[in-house]
């Protein structure tokens, strides 16, 4: 994995691509050698590259990739929830909202998708600790809607309704009646 990584670091690297041609980069060498190097070293592969890409402050495209990786055979539920978890957890809500923007639906249908028996119990404790880190991400970058959306998921009535008030502050200033009755 060593060659893995300092391959990617090298052809990722800020002066030798823009943040777009590193992801293609990425994609192109993980569809290439998904074969050799294994699934579950791939998802280490992508993670490393999502870190890459968050080193360039290039957010949105850690969410482009997550968001691909998400929707490819490669995708290995228990092991990348922990990862999204982690990786979540290294940003500011304001770096990470566009990941999460980007991440969530997808995620939660394949996660729902992927539920058995024998594994729903516990991936429904793992997302629902990946729903506190999105509400909190949607909330405090002050994106309403999925931050009520979320709550609401997680069963948080009182946090749902002081999305609400702080929703209808920050939107509906002199409107906040109006708000309301809508």
């Amino acid at each position: 994995m060593e060659e893995v990584y300092s391959t990617l670091t090298d052809k990722m690297s800020e002066g030798k691509s823009s943040p777009y041609e590193a992801l293609q980069y990425l994609q192109s060498f993980v569809a290439r050698k998904k074969k050799s190097v294994g699934k579950d070293n791939m998802g280490l592969t992508i993670f490393f590259g999502a870190d890459l890409l968050a080193q360039r402050k290039a957010f949105n495209y850690v969410g482009e990739l997550l968001d691909w990786y998400i929707d490819s055979d490669l995708f290995d539920i228990e092991t990348s929830l922990q990862r999204i978890e982690e990786l979540l957890k290294k940003f500011t809500p304001e770096d990470a909202e566009p990941v999460a923007q980007c991440i969530y639906a997808p995620l939660h249908q394949k996660v729902v998708k992927g539920m058995t028996k024998e594994n729903r119990n516990d991936l429904q404790t793992r997302l629902v600790k990946l729903d506190a880190i999105f509400a909190d991400v949607f909330q405090k970058t002050k994106k309403w809607s999925n931050a009520y959306k979320t709550v609401l998921r997680l069963g948080d009535i009182e946090r749902a309704a002081t999305i609400l008030n702080d929703w209808a502050k920050d939107a509906f200033k002199y409107e906040k009646p109006l708000f309301y009755a809508r």
